[in-house]
């Protein structure tokens, strides 16, 4: 039973023992004698998500990557790193790149793929004169919200995904 507050209708809805999923409820409006009228009932789907979305794959320059097959970019290079999501993405996720021995750098969003499931950004190698920024870089996927407003958790984080080398060799 519903009370009714200026002619609209407030319930609470315990969902706390459902599983995700999507649901489907009637909700009918009766007047004091049980009777009901033409437009008085209706369905409404309820979506119940408690799951965090996850990183299906992450590719830099249209390619996996492989720890055994690494890439390397020098000073200046621009890398498009591609992520793909498991599922619809209500907020882009956030890409952060360290280089070894320098400190994360938020990634800039290029483009949305394919509707809120890939997403590409951009990254410029940090230049570095004495090599102290060579090394491998790592990649961290995190925050983003799905449409029930969960955010990626735990982040997702590739320690090797490609390798700087500015210097010459000896």
């Amino acid at each position: 039973k519903l009370k009714e507050t200026n002619r609209q209708f407030r319930s609470v809805l315990d969902l706390g023992f459902v599983g995700d999923g999507e649901y489907l409820t009637d909700v009918i409006q009766r007047d004091r004698a049980g009777n009901i009228g033409l437009g008085s009932s209706s369905q409404i789907i309820l979506k119940y998500d408690r799951q965090a979305p996850e990183v299906k794959s992450v590719r830099i320059n249209n390619s996996s990557i492989e720890s055994s097959r690494p890439f390397f970019y020098n000073s200046g290079d621009t890398i498009r790193i591609q992520v793909l999501m498991d599922e619809y993405m209500k907020e882009a996720p956030k890409v952060w790149i360290t280089q070894q021995g320098g400190y994360g750098v938020e990634a800039g969003l290029g483009q949305v793929i394919s509707e809120g499931f890939e997403y590409e950004y951009q990254y410029v190698v940090i230049p570095s004169l004495d090599g102290k920024l060579d090394g491998p870089v790592e990649i961290l996927v995190s925050d983003g919200r799905d449409e029930a407003g969960n955010p990626i958790n735990p982040a997702h984080r590739e320690s090797q995904a490609f390798i700087v080398d500015t210097l010459a060799p000896v």
